[in-house]
């Protein structure tokens, strides 16, 4: 963030609900998020976070999902740490000493370079979520936010969900779990806001600049790891390139237990009564990846949201 923009950020802190700040002249906006990995979860954000994390012009948080965004205005949840902005800056986006030096090596080691960040990210799943108007305090800091949003087939995600919580979390095999847990499971936690990608795109489309919003799905993780690395490489203006891969770039990190075995018919059949709209919405989002940019306006014109970044078609760097 340039002197300039951070200084009419801080002239606009104290008329912000959310974002509240102990001291508007010295929290470090220099080191406010340039883009955020958005989620929802299970859909590769922990794939994406490891793969950006180790390109010399990233900086992002050692820990994944800090939460804060998503625990805005919302001190009695779980994860809610801090109520000051220059309180989660500190912590997690301003770097130590140490840290730098040893980004310096593994950079020079892999890629011939020093660590120079040109951009700084954070990477919480439920970031997806997030309301207009927390978007909008988003960008009254960072008016040149971007942000990544990564899609999946609604069944897959929501079968991977209770997977990892109600199997891999309590360290059981997948048929110790009974039909009736894993009906009270997709019932109960809010499968349908996750898998409601389009009003996602809504929500942070219309808050965010064109072109700052990427998307992908979660097959291309498998199926062509490049081309989304490069779309997003290209997406952040950063430099690409064989040598900018790492040895995450075909692996499958924090897999749900058991969830390459497919979705079993009982919990498919619920989940299509469960979830139809969104359903319809993922077929018709999954347009977006078509190699023809006329196609890809014409699906977001249809469902309402502005024109995105994706993988396969030019990308809007600003």
């Amino acid at each position: 963030m340039t002197s300039d923009l951070s200084q009419q950020a801080r002239e606009r802190l104290g008329d912000l609900r959310f974002l509240r700040v102990r001291d508007p002249e010295t929290v470090r906006l220099d080191r406010f998020p340039d883009f955020l990995i958005l989620g929802p979860q299970r859909t590769g954000t922990t794939w994406l976070y490891h793969n950006l994390k180790k390109h010399p012009q990233v900086a992002l948080p050692r820990t994944k999902e800090t939460y804060y965004f998503s625990t805005l205005g919302r001190p009695d949840h779980r994860y809610y740490e801090f109520e000051f902005l220059d309180d989660f800056l500190r912590a997690h986006l301003v770097e130590r000493p140490r840290h730098v030096l040893k980004r310096h090596y593994d950079s020079l080691r892999k890629c011939r370079e020093l660590y120079r960040p040109a951009v700084r990210g954070e990477a919480t799943a439920t970031n997806a979520l997030l309301s207009p108007e927390v978007i909008a305090e988003l960008v009254a800091v960072q008016p040149n936010l971007k942000a990544i949003l990564m899609l999946r087939d609604p069944v897959e995600r929501a079968w991977s969900h209770a997977r990892k919580d109600l199997v891999r979390k309590y360290g059981r095999e997948p048929g110790d779990v009974s039909a009736e847990e894993y009906a009270k499971f997709f019932r109960a936690s809010g499968q349908r806001g996750l898998a409601g990608y389009v009003t996602q795109l809504r929500h942070w489309t219309g808050g965010l600049r064109p072109g700052h919003v990427f998307v992908g799905d979660f097959s291309m993780i498998g199926d062509s790891p490049r081309e989304l690395l490069e779309g997003l490489h290209r997406f952040l203006g950063l430099r690409t390139g064989e040598k900018y891969f790492n040895r995450h770039l075909e692996e499958r990190i924090n897999p749900a237990g058991g969830d390459g075995g497919g979705v079993p018919g009982a919990a498919r059949t619920k989940l299509e009564e469960l979830l139809p709209d969104e359903i319809a919405e993922y077929e018709e989002l999954r347009l977006l990846f078509s190699e023809e940019a006329d196609e890809s306006e014409k699906v977001a014109t249809r469902l309402g949201f502005a024109p995105v970044a994706t993988p396969r078609l030019p990308i809007a760097v600003s």
